[in-house]
């Protein structure tokens, strides 16, 4: 299965693929005039005049691509904390209501007793 994407790739003052950059590789207002055309494709024959550029471009896009999953995995991570946080939370509620009761018990055993 082979597939093919073009589109314009700009680059900043400083040389490099502005990280922000969508995955279409849409332009950014303060980058420089100079741009690269490229198409990706799954094809050992990639017509690219620049495959070091091109080269750069496919690593910028996998290292955006894995920074996103890492983003979600740490995102997914903190919901389970903030769930098991809200478990203890009840569990914490639920025991001080025990306790409260053992309390009264207590006390109603006492004057029961007293008696």
């Amino acid at each position: 299965m082979s597939y093919t994407r073009s589109g314009t790739l700009f680059r900043t003052s400083s040389g490099g693929i502005p990280a922000n950059q969508q995955e279409e590789f849409e332009h950014l207002s303060d980058s420089q005039s100079e741009s690269i055309s490229f198409v990706t494709a799954r094809s050992s024959n990639i017509p690219f005049d620049n495959p070091p550029t091109y080269q750069e471009a496919l690593f910028h896009q996998e290292r955006i691509r894995s920074l996103e999953g890492s983003i979600q995995t740490s995102n997914n991570q903190i919901r389970s904390l903030e769930n098991s946080v809200q478990t203890s939370n009840n569990q914490i509620t639920s025991l001080k209501n025990l306790n409260q009761t053992l309390s009264n018990n207590i006390k109603e055993l006492k004057e029961t007793i007293s008696k």
